[in-house]
């Protein structure tokens, strides 16, 4: 597989905004893995259309992040949280 996810800042810290944006076929879903688990938001969708990003706020206490293609396209994203 390819990685169609890409993340600015790559490295955000907690309460900070993350741009999410993914260049494969859209729309897409990708499922967010918070470590500690329980964190929300824990997934979020990539409409069609013409921007291919979605921006949330880092949750309080993550420390790291998956983030992982539901449909398979992509390789999945590890996010350190600094």
């Amino acid at each position: 597989m390819t990685q169609l996810i890409t993340t600015d800042p790559k490295s955000p810290a907690a309460g900070d905004t993350l741009k999410i944006c993914y260049s494969g076929e859209r729309p897409v879903k990708l499922e967010l893995q918070w470590h500690p688990d329980g964190l929300q938001p824990d997934a979020i969708t990539i409409p069609a259309g013409a921007d291919p990003c979605v921006t949330i706020t880092v949750p309080a206490g993550a420390w790291s992040l998956v983030i992982h293609d539901t449909s398979g396209a992509s390789d999945d994203l590890p996010v350190a949280i600094s």
